[in-house]
């Protein structure tokens, strides 16, 4: 589904260079669960968000369904990002003033669809995290595990084809850590692919496969 060739990402730190990743290729298939390991600085996140959309590679391509998503124009490549990737981080980012049934709606909004369907959706979603009777809570009254549920629905709320989790359990206990790993790998039956960037080795160990960045 997804062909990353060839990818290299440098940044320039004045009148140096720091190269973060150099030629690496994979692939990614339909419903399968990628972890993503390596130490500190090697460029586990950067390769996810050069995946997702976010950041630009200073060379190769990340090809999704035969197209190099980074040949596609603005407005191009903010659908590829809205459309077909849903992201969960290690700190949820929950929108304060709005409740959870609001935050998780926020994509389909900015999607412009129709708001009484995606609020329907969000709720449907919420549900299924476990969140029914806390649609109308705010991010200051959920737990810590919760608001990482209500990330969860959030980045499901499209229809993604791909989920780019960075570290989404690194701030939570066990328990809520399993909670939000049953959610992740119940995925992989809906046929969304996960990619999850840990250094949880557990974490990884149930994954399909695990590919371990070294520095360059």
């Amino acid at each position: 589904m997804i062909e990353i060739k060839n990818i290299s990402k440098s940044f320039s730190m004045g009148q140096y260079s720091i190269e973060a990743l150099r030629e690496f290729s994979m692939e990614i298939k339909e419903g399968e669960l990628i972890a993503i390991t390596g130490s500190s600085g090697v460029g586990k996140s950067t390769l996810m968000h050069i995946i997702g959309g976010l950041e630009r590679p200073s060379a190769g391509e990340v090809m999704f369904r035969g197209k190099n998503i980074y040949g596609f124009n603005s407005a191009e490549l903010d659908r590829y990002r809205n459309g077909n990737v849903g992201f969960v981080f290690q700190f949820h980012y929950l929108l304060d003033d709005f409740t959870a049934l609001e935050n998780v709606t926020i994509p389909a909004l900015l999607a412009g669809k129709d708001k009484k369907e995606a609020q329907a959706r969000a709720g449907e979603l919420l549900e299924t995290v476990g969140l029914k009777e806390r649609v109308a809570h705010y991010p200051k009254e959920l737990s810590g595990g919760e608001q990482q549920r209500v990330a969860v629905a959030r980045a499901l709320m499209n229809n993604p084809t791909i989920i780019m989790a960075d570290e989404p359990t690194g701030n939570l206990d066990r328990s809520n850590s399993l909670a939000v790993q049953e959610l992740l790998f119940n995925l992989k039956n809906t046929g969304i692919s996960v990619v999850i960037v840990t250094h949880d080795t557990e974490l990884s160990e149930r994954c399909d496969r695990i590919i371990k960045l070294e520095k360059v």
